[in-house]
């Protein structure tokens, strides 16, 4: 159910939480790693408090290590010039993942090769990049054979789930493993099985569910060409859908590199690149959060234009729905396109998507963020300069471009910018990490574009405002609880919760280094589906979130 918010209203109670303006990032990004090896495989996550964390492997001995770095709000670099080693045990540790931990800091998996087969570890950092789990990591699975590229999902309650795809059957099945806050395997040794069915099964990827365990949707060959396939598990490690997988496509022909976003309610929007009409197109399917398929059978086509469109990426909408952005080769060259899908799987913008830049040569690999209000911001990788750089474009809820045409630059350094990696800054734009080499190396970067495409400002106050840093909330949009992630040191933190009146509907004090709010007022009574704005205070200091409630 749609619920009419009045404007004014809004606008009036904005007014009572004046929000600070961010610094501005230094032009062409900073610096993460410039170490004069090759930063590889990075992958990067928000650090909840306006900053990013990204971790890469790097060979700066005789083998391959992993290392992790952090840039803040206000786009200083902190764990060191050059990163901090998370493991660099002997042999191999390759592909690594991150998510952040709920308390300030991050939680890493790898695939390690120290046993002489390619086995998962994982590591927590706190907020200043120290591990705090056992040196070198704590082993996800060390079972027989090989295991493959993890990722990663936050559980909630300062641990993640871990999810790999395994060889222990000689065929690759899909299997995870959950790890507390204290680096303790929750479920069976070795991980549990997704699926561990005949042929192979590989490449998962995941997304939390907002009640402590995740999604996941993953390539399967069971039928003689690539399908894709999903799963729900809880935080307990309870498999809920149907056991051989839910059927998201089944298509004849390959369907390949899925990805997902929770849907608000549990269960999730997958997409993906699907050969069925003889060259690659965009199709996506919603799975509840029982295993039940929404759309069409075997997905709705997002893009069907002649020609490939490769690299699918998806955000939320904020309204059930989402935003996909891919890589399209309908002109001359590569170009990147757009379109929004509605909780019903029904194309919002023009059919085959919206151009969000067609400037002269490639435009490939976008990733993208959108703010809750239907607002995407997408970033690519751009050769308009010929070599590549890093651009970004915002789209508006219509699908219209809301900056310069063809986007702004994030960085035009001179040598290559490459494989941009976008997570939100908790503000409504985002910050960008990718590997660039005007060092002469592959290095890191990163910066941040706000979502006026520029110094980014409005609800949410400062990204480090002096003793008390907010998280954006997650999941938001939600129907049953949010959780905020805080750092306050000691202080005691209060956090109000107002209607776009200006009520006070509930009250809360922080617990754990977090508050999860239940959507429930001081009595206990469910809030009504709408917009409201939470004030954090701690001390003198005082930071704002929009929330938005579903039911």
């Amino acid at each position: 159910m749609r619920h009419r918010i009045d404007a004014r209203a809004l606008a009036a109670l904005l007014c009572l939480f004046p929000a600070a303006s961010r610094a501005q990032w230094p032009a062409n990004g900073v610096a993460i790693t410039t170490a004069t090896t090759t930063a590889a495989a990075p992958a990067a996550c928000a650090d909840g408090s306006g900053g990013v964390f990204a971790v890469w492997s790097e060979t700066r001995g005789t083998s391959q290590d992993i290392l992790a770095g952090r840039v803040t709000g206000s786009g200083v670099a902190t764990w060191g010039p050059n990163g901090v080693v998370v493991c660099d045990a002997t042999f191999d540790q390759l592909n690594p993942s991150v998510c952040r931990d709920g308390n300030g800091g991050a939680i890493v998996a790898w695939r390690d090769q120290r046993s002489g087969v390619f086995d998962i570890y994982a590591q927590r950092l706190d907020a200043n990049g120290a591990p705090q789990w056992t040196a070198g990591g704590v082993a996800v699975c060390v079972v027989v054979n090989n295991q493959y590229n993890p990722v990663l999902v936050s559980d909630d309650a300062g641990g993640a789930i871990v999810i790999w795809y395994d060889y222990r059957a000689l065929n690759y099945d899909i299997y995870a493993q959950r790890l507390d806050a204290d680096g303790t395997p929750l479920w069976t040794a070795g991980g549990i099985a997704i699926y561990a069915g005949a042929h192979n099964q590989y490449n998962p990827m995941a997304v939390a569910d907002g009640s402590g365990g995740a999604v996941v949707a993953w390539t399967d060959i069971r039928n003689g060409n690539a399908d894709i396939f999903a799963r729900r598990v809880t935080g307990a490690g309870t498999m809920q859908w149907t056991p051989s997988g839910v059927p998201l496509c089944t298509n004849a022909i390959d369907q390949l590199d899925p990805v997902l976003v929770n849907d608000g309610t549990g269960g999730a929007i997958v997409a993906w690149r699907d050969a069925r009409n003889g060259n690659w197109d965009i199709f996506a399917q919603r799975a509840d959060n029982a295993g039940t398929t929404l759309w069409t059978a075997n997905g709705v086509a997002v893009c069907s234009a002649t020609a490939d469109q490769l690299h699918p990426a998806v955000a939320c909408d904020g309204a059930g729905g989402a935003v996909v952005a891919w890589d399209d080769a309908r002109g001359l060259s590569a170009d990147i396109y757009a379109q929004r899908l509605s909780a019903g799987g029904v194309a919002q913008w023009a059919a085959d998507g919206v151009a969000v830049c067609n400037a002269p040569f490639a435009q490939t690999r976008p990733t993208l963020v959108c703010d809750g209000a239907g607002n995407a911001i997408v970033a690519w990788e751009d050769r308009r300069s010929v070599t590549a750089d890093i651009f970004a474009q915002r789209i508006g809820p219509a699908g219209a471009g809301a900056w310069t045409a063809n986007g702004i630059a994030l960085c035009s350094a001179a040598g290559e910018q490459t494989v941009p990696l976008a997570s939100p800054d908790g503000a409504g734009g985002i910050d960008v990490v990718w590997a660039d080499t005007r060092g002469g190396n592959v290095d890191l970067y990163a910066n941040r574009v706000g979502n006026s495409g520029g110094t980014p400002t409005g609800v949410g106050g400062p990204a480090g405002a002096p003793g008390l840093v907010v998280s954006r909330g997650y999941p938001n949009p939600f129907a049953r609880a949010v959780r905020f992630d805080i750092e306050a040191g000691s202080q005691r933190v209060t956090m109000e919760v107002f209607d776009v009146a200006g009520r006070r509907v509930a009250v809360r004090e922080a617990r754990a280094g977090g508050i999860l709010f239940d959507a429930r007022d001081n009595n206990g009574r469910l809030l009504p589906a709408g917009v409201y704005l939470c004030r954090f205070t701690a001390g003198g200091a005082t930071q704002t979130r929009k929330i938005v409630v579903t039911r």
